[in-house]
C-alpha cells in the first residue's frame, strides 16, 4: 500500500482538529495561559487548510491552493504568537499576518501560481522562517529550566530545517512531472508527513510545558515567604542542609534589633517594610549560589558554600553596615534599623545540619549580648 500525499493531508487534518479542541479545552480551564488559545487557533487553521488541500480538484483552486496554504502559514504564525505569549513577550499582529498576506499576493503572480515547484519553494521557505522563529522563541526562554521547552525548540528547529531543504530542493531539483508531489512516493511522503507529525506532537508538548510551568510556580509559591519574596523557613533550611552535605561553608544567622519596638512604635506595616528592606540589602550582597531566606519573624539565614571565616566576616559586615545606613520610608516618615549577625563555619561537608545552626545561634546570642548591631563568630569553649 502506497502512502500518497492527499492521504497524509487527510490524516493530518483529522489529527489537527481534535488536538486543537484539546488545546482550547486546556485554555478554557486555565485562562491565564493564552499560549494554549493561540495554539488552538493555529491548529484549527491548519486543519481547515489541510482539508482544502485534500479537496484539490473538486473545488476552486483559489480555495485548494491560495486559501489552503495561506491558512497553513497562518496556523504556524499563530503558533509563533503562542510561543511569544508563553514567554510573556509582545505579540505583533504584523508578524502574524505578513506571511499569509504575502502568500496570497504571490499567488496572484502567474509564474508562481501556475508552477507547483515554485509554490512549494515559496511556501516551504515561509514555513521554515516561522518554525525557525518558533525554535528561537522557545530556546531564548530556557532559563526557566523546563525540559519541554528545550524539546519544543529542538523539534521546531528540525522542522525548520526540513522545510528549508524542501524549498531548496524545489528550486534546484524540480520534479519533471507537474503533479509529482502528489504521487505515491516514500521520500515525498516522508518529507510531507514528518513535519506535520512533529507539529502535532509539539502541540502536545505545549500542553506539557504549561503544566510543567504551573507545577514549578506552585512549588515556588510553597517555598516562598510572601512578604520578602525570599525562601521561607522550610525551603531555606532544606537548601542550606543540601549545600552543607556537598561541602564546607559558612552560616550567617540574622536577627533584626529591637524589632518588637519598631512594631509597637510605628505599627506592623512599618515592621513589614523593615523586613523587606533588610531582605533586599542581604540579597544584594550575596552571591548567586548562596542560600538565603526568612526563617522566623525577624530572623533570616544565609549559607555561603565554600566560604571561610574571612569571607563570611566580610559578607556579614557588609550587610550589617549597609543595612544600618539604609533609610526606610514609612508613609513619608523615615526609619532606620540595625541587625545582629551570628556566624558559624564548617570546615567540611556534614550530613547533620543542626550543629552548625546551633553554633550560629549561639554566636547571634553573643552579638545581642555584646551590644547588637554587630557581627559575632562562634567560638568553641575551651575544654
Amino acid at each position: 500500500m502506497s502512502l500518497d500525499t492527499p492521504t497524509i493531508f487527510f490524516t493530518a487534518a483529522a489529527m489537527c482538529f481534535p488536538v486543537s479542541g484539546l488545546l482550547f479545552l486546556s485554555w478554557w480551564q486555565n485562562r491565564a495561559e493564552r499560549t494554549l488559545l493561540w495554539w488552538s487557533g493555529g491548529l484549527f487553521a491548519a486543519s481547515v487548510g489541510l482539508t482544502l488541500l485534500v479537496l484539490d480538484g473538486d473545488i476552486s483552486e483559489i480555495l485548494s491552493i491560495d486559501i489552503a496554504n495561506a491558512l497553513l502559514v497562518l496556523g504556524i504564525s499563530l503558533g509563533w504568537a503562542g510561543a511569544r505569549a508563553f514567554n510573556g513577550s509582545r505579540i505583533s499582529p504584523f508578524v502574524i499576518f505578513v506571511g499569509p498576506v504575502v502568500w496570497l499576493m504571490l499567488c496572484a503572480v502567474p509564474a508562481i501560481h501556475d508552477s507547483l515547484p515554485a509554490r512549494v519553494a515559496v511556501f516551504s521557505a515561509m514555513y521554515a522562517g516561522y518554525t525557525g522563529a518558533l525554535a528561537h522563541e522557545y530556546w531564548r526562554g530556557r532559563a526557566d529550566g523546563l525540559a519541554s521547552r528545550t524539546a519544543l525548540a529542538a523539534t521546531f528547529l528540525l522542522i525548520s530545517g526540513i522545510f528549508l531543504l524542501r524549498s531548496l530542493a524545489a528550486v534546484f531539483v524540480p520534479p519533471k512531472a507537474a503533479d509529482a508531489y502528489l504521487q505515491p512516493d516514500p521520500f515525498t511522503a516522508l518529507f510531507v508527513m514528518l513535519p506535520i507529525v512533529l507539529c502535532i506532537a509539539n502541540a502536545v508538548l505545549v500542553i506539557a510545558a504549561t503544566k510543567d510551568r504551573a507545577e514549578a510556580e506552585q512549588r515556588r509559591l510553597a517555598e516562598t515567604d510572601q512578604l520578602t519574596q525570599t525562601r521561607n523557613r522550610g525551603a531555606t533550611l532544606a537548601a542550606a542542609s543540601e549545600r552543607l552535605a556537598k561541602g564546607p561553608g559558612a552560616m550567617l544567622l540574622f536577627d533584626l534589633d529591637r524589632f518588637k519596638q519598631i512594631n509597637d512604635r510605628f505599627g506592623h506595616p512599618a515592621g513589614d517594610r523593615v523586613l523587606v528592606a533588610f531582605a533586599a540589602v542581604a540579597e544584594a550582597n550575596l552571591r548567586e549560589g548562596d542560600v538565603f531566606g526568612r526563617i522566623g519573624g525577624e530572623e533570616f539565614l544565609a549559607f555561603l558554600p565554600g566560604a571561610g571565616r574571612i569571607d563570611a566576616m566580610a559578607v556579614g559586615e557588609r550587610i550589617r553596615a549597609e543595612f544600618a545606613n539604609t533609610t526606610i520610608d514609612n508613609d513619608g516618615a523615615h526609619m532606620q534599623a540595625t541587625v545582629s549577625i551570628g556566624i558559624a563555619v564548617s570546615g567540611a561537608a556534614a550530613e547533620d545540619f543542626d550543629p552548625l545552626l546551633i553554633e550560629a545561634d549561639r554566636a547571634l546570642y553573643l552579638a545581642k549580648e555584646n551590644g547588637r548591631d554587630r557581627v559575632q563568630f562562634f567560638v568553641p569553649r575551651a575544654a
